[in-house]
């Protein structure tokens, strides 16, 4: 509304918020900036200038002045300590441009602001109540960083809140959800945001801890004058005096003495320590109170339209403005002070006003309605505004007693009842005390303590401390506190008398008041009263009592019953026909005007009632509005139930048809849906009987088909397992086969190439050590011949040896001697012939060891392809094992099937009686089929175990026993179950036979091996290794015993080894239960292995022929080894083979056995 009455009709608006302490007054009015702010920024869009930065100037300078300007109190943790009138400035755009550009609402776009303060509570810088704190920006500063702290004040880093007497301790440590320190982060970036610069900063807060360390000085009484004082705390008076750049003796002198002017002459008079100490809070007040009005300056600068627009329009008188009125509400405490009597006094200065403003809008709107005014009466406040700022009022009476020298409390409580005893307004009670007085205010009676309103009302700063003001390095102070000197000086009023009482708080206050009044009048002036919920700041809780006391104390009230003293209540013409039309005899016409048909009708409504109010209509009709009297509208709504009970009663009559009506063609949808239903539920469950039939029939079907295709795959599958288990074991055996013949033909040759060499290398030895001792004989020889020689020389006896002594007589010495020196020449001669022939020898038998090496290396690669060839195959037979497993994996598949579609079938079973009888006769008869093939296969296996045992195997030596029951005329096998566990035996059985040889096979030629062919084993426990060839011995005297009984039944084949590939010939079957034997059967296997031993050896290994008459140590080791390649199984049991016709009675062992799978 403010905004478009700005717009639109050009006119400045004010809004006055107003509301007592925590009611959300600062809130609302940031809440209003903010609106208006958001709807200006659309005049950008529009083709007007922006002024976003302005904007955001005039947005944060709100949490700055918090900072400065609010406490926390016992109602309100962020309560205003101040009032504050902030004028919007609007760049208001001209109605014809805006109609012009087709806009019916002009833009107006925020240019800047202008903010003016009041009455700063300066008494909470120097004391506060325990549960309060403050100023925010002195908590603020103290949780600043250190270096921050540091560079103001050295030591100031290490202080808190405890520190200093001002602040004290406090348990609130967050205000609205935000930190100090946050907070003081916040104000930093609005003060740099205003364009204040870090020295500027920085001399503010030397400031604000000047403030703080005045609380700290303490004062005593002068113990050599009683009427003086001094300073005992002087630690806390040199850091005061680093902080303001004046020496302690300055500072000391001017808050203990006072300069005292009479007569032209000046006094210096010492104060006591209460006074001394009221001087410092003096002047820590005055601080504090520049310094805010400073931070004011700097906003206005800042955010003030005239040099910060740039919309090309900078003349102030141009701008229209929106004012915001954010002041204390209506104070009512336990003790009210001086502080609570200057708001209570604005509070009632701004009552009148509001009375003013809602009688005048009543009066305007009954004019324009063309009704009388001269019964309408009203009550203000006016008598006591009289009482507060008439000529013997409590202002005038207050600064006449800051003016008298004598001047106190007591006397002004005292002159205000004697000069205003006839006042209605004026409370007077025997039981206050003489420094008490109460006033009867438009919110109710007000109970004040004058203690301290002279002192308080004069508000004078020494000028001894001015003058060490004026000497104080920080800037600020130096320079605000004398301008608000000089300012005070000038705006007192000249003559005698009059230099005080023009310069109180109180007469200032009222000036500014007035001031303000006469703003707002000039303005169309809106209200918001803002409301307190509860006492205890708690979310979601109502306090009736304490809402309506707010509402009377707002003056909300006073503007009802102003507004409700003649016509409590009153319709539009056109409200009056929508409300009422249900008492008209006749229908309204809606074509024509509503005035005179709604005229009609009260008269003939209300028309009983002219008796009540003494002829005088229970209405008025206005030219747009219709007012009624007390009791007509009650009697209207009275009336108005009855009609509509009437109608309701028709309506309800009319709503049960329809209802009614609509249930009963629900239910006849509902059968015939029914109907369709059941023939379709008929139909269905008939079609889906047939098809299940048939699905049970193409089942059966199917799985007679499944049943068939299952029994050829197990067969195939049994025949293919059948096959690479052979191949498989086939492979590895002949790989086994021929690493052993490799290993045993490289050993062999090794030896044969190593013997010979080693007998010359032998003899060679032997023949060097002979002639060593020749050379040894004769070089002692001639050792002797020499010692003799120089003993002749030296003319000395001759040494006689005893082997010497027959030959002196018969050879001359010197003769014999020179012999001997020419047969030792003779023999060293031949010496080095012989050890150059030997030399000749070594190097020759060096080139025969390296052909030797080369093949040895050629062998090595014949057993490596060989090895190529074994992984190929095992390759070979890995693939045949992947395609076995894909087969299984099918049959499973069928198999799940199969169970699947059983399971089925066994559900449906009950519901098809009929369809079952004639399978079931099938199945029975296929069962009866069944167990006569059962009992056949149980035969043939009995058979079977018959012709398998040892008696029956000497019978049938030849190679038909492979092709058992083979034919096709012979039954097939009972189950499949049989074929497939007949191949496993087989499988497994050759299997373990072939790794236990293998690995005894392998240990043996592990010991043969020495420690140039490989490593050795590590020694055996003596226990352990004789209870192992007890075993050995015991298991190969049963193999003599089972090879000697084969050899009797089927002789072998001529030219053929019994360690040859037929050995395995004799061995009828394994042993199922093998058992240790007795020694003497121990016994009885070592004289038959001699007698094997005694038999012709292998003619086909080409290493040696009848090496030794009892046979080598491998060779009688290849007669005791079963070979496991010649073992074929058909059935449970397994049948020897005779070594000619092995290869020929394997395949066709197999060729059987896949035969028999397929059928």
């Amino acid at each position: 509304m403010a905004y478009s009455g700005l717009a639109i009709h050009g006119m400045d608006q004010s809004i006055l918020v107003s509301g007592e302490s925590g009611a959300g007054k600062t809130e609302t009015v940031k809440i209003v900036m903010s609106y208006l702010a958001t709807v200006q920024s659309d005049a950008s869009d529009d083709g007007m200038p922006s002024s976003s930065a302005v904007v955001a100037k005039v947005l944060d300078s709100n949490p700055l002045l918090e900072a400065f300007g609010n406490a926390k109190t016992v109602r309100n943790d962020n309560s205003s300590r101040f009032g504050k009138y902030i004028q919007l400035e609007f760049d208001a755009e001209n109605a014809n441009d805006a109609a012009f550009a087709g806009r019916s609402i002009p833009s107006c776009v925020l240019a800047g602001s202008q903010c003016e303060t009041y009455l700063l509570e300066k008494s909470r810088v120097v004391g506060h109540e325990k549960e309060e704190r403050t100023y925010h920006i002195f908590y603020q500063l103290l949780a600043a960083p250190e270096s921050f702290k540091k560079k103001l004040w050295n030591g100031f880093e290490t202080k808190d809140m405890t520190n200093f007497k001002y602040v004290g301790h406090t348990d609130t440590s967050r205000i609205e959800g935000k930190s100090d320190a946050e907070r003081f982060h916040a104000t930093i970036q609005a003060l740099s945001l205003l364009g204040i610069s870090d020295s500027s900063i920085d001399t503010l807060f030397e400031a604000i801890a000047t403030v703080l360390q005045l609380g700290n000085l303490v004062f005593a009484p002068d113990p050599n004058n009683e009427e003086g004082s001094v300073l005992t705390s002087t630690d806390q008076l040199q850091a005061l005096s680093a902080i303001m750049g004046v020496t302690a003796d300055d500072i000391a002198a001017v808050l203990t003495y006072r300069t005292v002017s009479a007569r032209g002459e000046s006094f210096r008079v010492p104060l006591r320590d209460f006074e001394a100490r009221d001087g410092v809070d003096a002047f820590a007040k005055e601080i504090y109170q520049n310094v805010f009005d400073w931070v004011v300056k700097k906003i206005n600068e800042g955010t003030c339209a005239e040099h910060n627009y740039d919309g090309g329009n900078n003349d102030p008188d141009s701008f229209g403005t929106i004012g915001l009125l954010d002041i204390f509400g209506f104070e009512s405490f336990k003790v009210n002070r001086f502080e609570q009597l200057c708001i209570n006094y604005a509070n009632e200065k701004l009552q009148a006003k509001y009375t003013v403003d809602i009688f005048k809008s009543v009066q305007e709107e009954y004019e324009f309605e063309g009704i009388d005014l001269c019964a309408i009466e009203f009550g203000d406040n006016t008598s006591v505004l009289k009482l507060i700022e008439g000529r013997m009022g409590l202002i005038a009476v207050l600064n006449e007693e800051c003016v008298r020298p004598k001047g106190n409390d007591s006397s002004f409580v005292s002159k205000v009842y004697t000069l205003n005893k006839d006042s209605d307004i004026l409370i007077a009670n025997k039981m206050y005390r003489p420094y008490e007085f109460a006033i009867h205010h438009y919110a109710g009676p007000v109970k004040y303590n004058a203690t301290l309103f002279v002192s308080k009302n004069t508000d004078v700063v020494p000028p001894d401390l001015l003058e060490c003001a004026g000497r104080c390095t920080n800037s600020l102070i130096r320079e605000e506190l004398v301008f608000a000197a000089r300012a005070k000086l000038a705006s007192a009023p000249k003559g005698r008398g009059k230099s005080k009482s023009g310069a109180t708080v109180w007469t200032k206050f009222r000036s500014q008041l007035t001031s303000l009044m006469a703003t707002i009048s000039e303005t169309k002036t809106r209200y918001i009263r803002c409301i307190k919920p509860n006492r205890a700041k708690q979310p979601r809780i109502m306090d009736h009592r304490s809402a309506v006391e707010q509402l009377r104390c707002a003056g909300v009230i006073a503007a009802v019953t102003i507004s409700r003293v003649a016509f409590p209540n009153k319709l539009t013409h056109g409200g009056a026909v929508e409300r009422f039309w249900c008492l008209a005899d006749t229908p309204f016409d809606a074509d024509a005007d509503a005035g005179p048909q709604v005229e009609a009708l009260l008269d003939r409504r209300l028309r009983h009632m002219e008796k009540e109010t003494d002829g005088a209509k229970p209405y008025v009709m206005g030219k747009t509005r219709v007012y009624f009297r007390a009791g007509a509208m009650e009697h209207l709504e009275a009336k108005r139930l009855l009609a509509l009970g009437v109608v309701a009663t028709v309506m309800q009559r009319y709503i049960r048809k329809f209802v009614e009506r609509h249930k009963y063609r629900r239910l006849r949808l509902s059968s015939i849906v029914a109907q369709a239903k059941f023939r379709n539920f008929v139909a269905r469950r008939t079609y889906l009987s047939q098809q299940k039939n048939a699905l049970l029939l193409q089942c059966w079907m199917r799985v007679v088909l499944a049943c068939k295709g299952l029994l050829f795959l197990k067969r195939e599958t049994s025949a293919v397992r059948v096959q690479s288990s052979f191949r498989k074991f086939y492979a590895l055996h002949n790989y086994t086969r021929w690493k052993a013949s490799c290993i045993l033909l490289q050993s062999m040759t090794r030896g044969m190439l190593q013997r010979p060499k080693y007998k010359a290398m032998q003899a060679e030895a032997a023949e060097e050590a002979k002639i060593e001792n020749q050379l040894k004989t004769l070089q002692k020889k001639l050792a002797q011949a020499e010692a003799r020689i120089r003993a002749a020389e030296k003319g000395e006896a001759p040494v006689k040896y005893d082997d010497e002594d027959k030959d002196e007589k018969k050879i001359d010495d010197a003769t014999q001697q020179q012999n001997l020196i020419h047969e030792s020449e003779q023999m060293l001669k031949y010496l080095r012939d012989e050890v150059f022939k030997a030399k000749g020898k070594n190097f020759l038998l060096r080139a025969d060891y390296n052909e030797m090496r080369e093949a040895n290396a050629k062998l090595s690669e014949s057993l490596a392809s060989a090895v190529a060839s074994f992984g190929a195959q095992k390759q070979y037979a890995q693939q045949l094992n992947n395609s076995n497993k894909k087969l299984v994996l099918k049959l499973t598949a069928e198999r799940s099937l199969i169970s699947h579609l059983t399971i089925k079938l066994k559900e449906n079973d009950t519901e098809h009686d009929k369809a079952m009888q004639k399978l079931q006769e099938e199945l029975d008869k296929a069962r009866a089929q069944n167990k006569i093939l059962e009992e056949q296969a149980k035969q043939d296996k009995q058979k079977a175990k018959i012709v398998s045992s040892p008696m029956a195997m000497s019978h049938e030596p030849s190679v038909a026993s492979f092709t058992h029951k083979t034919k096709e005329d012979q039954t097939p096998r009972a189950s499949f179950d049989d074929e497939m566990s007949w191949g496993h035996d087989l499988y497994f059985t050759q299997m373990n036979r072939g790794e236990g040889t293998g690995r005894r096979r392998r240990r043996r030629r592990r010991r043969r091996k020495g420690p140039e062919n490989g490593p050795q084993d590590p020694p055996e426990d003596p226990a352990k290794k004789n209870d192992r060839n007890m075993d050995r011995g015991n298991e190969r005297g049963d193999r003599q015993e089972r090879n000697q009984q084969n050899s009797q039944k089927v002789p072998a084949p001529p030219k053929k080894d019994a360690g040859g590939f037929g050995a395995f010939g004799g061995f009828s079957g394994f042993d199922p239960a093998p058992v240790r034997r007795h020694s003497s059967q121990t016994s009885h296997a070592k004289q038959s292995s001699k007698q094997a031993s005694s038999s012709p050896t292998n003619t086909s290994s080409g290493y040696r022929k009848n090496s030794s008459p009892a046979g080598s140590r491998r060779t009688r080791e290849r007669q005791r080894k079963p070979n496991n390649k010649n073992v074929v199984q058909d059935g449970p049991a397994l049948k020897k083979v005779d070594a000619p016709v092995a290869t020929s009675s394997l395949g066709a062992a197999v060729k059987a056995a896949s035969k028999s799978a397929q059928k």
